[in-house]
């Protein structure tokens, strides 16, 4: 145990003058520490307000960091797939997976002890009963917190509870992902490792069940998060953070989206639901009934290598003529909301219809827009969104024929 000790870092954040202990990190290679991405992310573009505190209490600089890719690639999609009832859809409730990240230190400072990981064998051989611990620096809601910068990490056991894919559901040794276990976590283990039996590291802490209350004493939006009795708490699968340190994370994110995909048929598909509603909207507002409808694009949003959210958009061109109602509806498939404009190709004027209120959507999972013109137009339909990661969507074109507004008229005898 020693050994976990000695390679175990707390994160700090200087706040007004103020040292604040923010999570945990853990030394595997020379200049390279092991935390989670949620940690990282809160690092990113702050580097000089954090600090690590090393087991002898000295503090270091932070040079840099990773996050791994999927860590909001799957935050977006996982908002995509939930249950339905009486219509009414729910994202489902899943801790968020590839919560892994990396510090980067000085390679020249000289680490008492780095951990070694478990092999991708021992990994897939990991089962429900296996005693783990783990060494970290929890804070939240404990006694101390106020000298965390200065205290060492504590040390906790408990045991594997469960494996599962990133959809929390029985899966292949290859994907199960995330492990469930029941060694105390609170705020501030985050990016604590867990060891096996034989000391190597088998998953990053990154969270556990809580429930959450309204902190009366405090502001009307401040809230407690009080662990659950049942202690079942989670880790990511320690080969996550080995991809991103071998630079393998983008590669092997390509292939867990495709099982992603294939195992998404389990769930209800945000987008089929807005269809019916789009649908059902339609046979309201306009009184019309069967449409037909085409996919007119689909593609990606792609900013590139950004630090900031940048305006990315693609037009496409359709045809309208009058008699017509058209509804244009957008599906983000991988989870980052999206928006419609129509303008019209010759005039760049946006287009609406009287009854579609809106001159332009919002960024949505589904956005909508309706259209109708006097005369044939050619339209400009624009999807755009302000991304920071790729924007997947497919976009389709429904068109209805308008009902005629003249009264029907009998017949001749």
């Amino acid at each position: 145990m020693k050994t976990l000790e000695e390679a175990v870092y707390l994160v700090a954040q200087e706040d007004g003058g103020v040292e604040k202990a923010q999570g945990t990190a853990f030394a595997f290679a020379p200049g390279k520490l092991a935390t989670n991405a949620h940690v990282t992310e809160a690092i990113k573009g702050k580097e000089k307000e954090f600090f690590l505190v090393a087991p002898n209490g000295d503090k270091i600089e932070i040079q840099g960091v990773l996050s791994h890719p999927g860590y909001l690639a799957f935050k977006a999609y996982k908002a995509t797939q939930g249950t339905t009832r009486w219509g009414e859809f729910t994202p489902l409730d899943l801790i968020n997976e590839y919560d892994v990240g990396i510090i980067e230190i000085d390679s020249e400072i000289a680490l008492p002890a780095t951990l070694s990981f478990a092999s991708q064998e021992e990994l897939e051989d990991l089962a429900p009963g296996t005693p783990v611990a783990s060494v970290g620096f929890p804070v939240e809601g404990l006694a101390g917190g106020a000298t965390a910068t200065k205290a060492p990490g504590t040390l906790h056991f408990g045991h594997i509870s469960a494996l599962t894919d990133v959809f929390m559901v029985r899966a292949d040794p290859e994907h199960r992902l995330l492990i469930q276990h029941s060694v105390p976590v609170t705020g501030g283990a985050s990016g604590s490792p867990l060891i096996d039996p034989s000391g190597k590291v088998v998953g990053i802490v990154n969270g556990g069940n809580t429930t959450v209350f309204k902190d009366k004493t405090e502001s009307a939006t401040a809230k407690v998060r009080l662990p659950s009795a049942a202690l079942i708490n989670f880790a990511q699968r320690a080969d996550l953070l080995q991809a991103l340190a071998e630079d393998k994370a983008e590669q092997e994110l390509a292939e867990d989206e495709l099982y992603w995909t294939a195992s998404a048929h389990a769930f209800d598909d945000y987008f089929d639901v807005a269809v019916d509603d789009f649908e059902a909207l339609a046979k309201k507002r306009y009184a019309v009934s069967k449409a037909s409808n085409e996919v007119i694009g689909a593609g990606k949003l792609d900013a590139g290598k950004v630090q900031s959210f940048k305006l990315v958009s693609k037009s496409y061109p359709f045809k309208a003529v009058p008699g017509k109602v058209y509804g244009f509806i957008a599906d983000a498939e991988n989870g980052v909301p999206i928006g419609i404009n129509v303008k019209n190709q010759a005039t760049s004027q946006f287009l609406r219809d009287a009854k579609d209120k809106r001159q332009t959507s919002e960024l949505e999972l589904a956005p909508t827009a309706w259209v109708t013109v006097t005369e044939p137009t050619t339209l400009d339909v624009i999807v755009w969104s302000l991304v920071a990661q790729p924007a997947k969507y497919e976009l389709h074109a429904y068109e209805w024929t308008a009902p005629s507004d003249e009264p029907a008229t009998e017949p001749a005898p």
